[in-house]
């Protein structure tokens, strides 16, 4: 273990030279699977480590290019010019949350979990404000990263220790003959997989949909609303319509 202690040692290792000595550990479940790769705080992003791989482990390569370009689209949509945009949002989140604290103090952790989820919702998705937390989004949102929290466990799959095991099939096909028929069963193996799997598919469709309802709205009212999506989606639009006229 190498413990550095000094800002100035960390800064010149992990940020000057991060392309040799950062990286993150790979999560298998909760990052290859559940995820699809896609998360930027499981991503890796060592690429002269992967470009060693490249052969054998062409996922990785792909995971690191996909956290450069969500780190691109994270830079330009959260720096320090543009977060003034989202002031206003987040001057009432300040205020709904410090009057249910007044009036529930005991649910402090309900009012946190809604006031994270509506502030999310309203600076990426340009959702509007969320004042329950009953609110179907905000279970949304909260059942999913409280499922990613469980996969990212230490401990939490063998498949960490063992990576040869993502290979296991979830599930497959046995045909056998009975009474001259032939007959279809399903024997399912590596439950873990097959429920990771399971909530990609669903967590995937309802960022989709939410991604989908901020493009709709974009085009058909025109909207000069701030967002993390809709400031990239206006800037496409804006390009596309110069490029037509040009």
């Amino acid at each position: 273990m190498v413990i550095l202690n000094s800002q100035k040692v960390a800064a010149d290792l992990l940020d000057r030279r991060a392309g040799i000595y950062s990286d993150r550990p790979s999560n298998i479940v909760a990052s290859d699977i559940m995820t699809g790769g896609l998360l930027v705080v499981f991503t890796r992003y060592n690429d002269m480590f992967v470009s060693r791989l490249t052969r054998v482990w062409h996922d990785v390569t792909i995971a690191s290019s996909s956290w450069r370009r969500m780190r691109k689209a994270a830079h330009e949509g959260l720096n320090k010019g543009v977060v003034k945009d989202f002031h206003e949002p987040q001057t009432k989140e300040a205020l709904l949350l410090a009057a249910a604290g007044l009036a529930e103090p005991a649910q402090w952790d309900k009012h946190l979990r809604r006031a994270a989820a509506s502030m999310v919702l309203s600076v990426v998705y340009d959702q509007p404000i969320i004042k329950s937390e009953q609110d179907q989004n905000v279970r949304l949102i909260n059942d999913f990263v409280q499922r990613l929290t469980r996969a990212a466990y230490p401990g939490a799959h063998l498949v960490e220790f063992f990576p040869w095991m993502r290979y296991i099939p979830s599930r497959y096909e046995l045909q056998y003959a009975h009474l001259v028929m032939w007959c279809l069963t399903e024997t399912r193996f590596a439950k873990w997989k097959r429920d990771a799997e399971n909530w990609h598919k669903q967590d995937s469709a309802m960022f989709e949909k939410l991604f989908n309802s901020v493009h709709t709205n974009l085009v058909r009212t025109r909207s000069h609303s701030v967002s993390h999506i809709t400031n990239p989606l206006t800037a496409h639009y804006r390009q596309r319509v110069t490029t037509d006229l040009v």
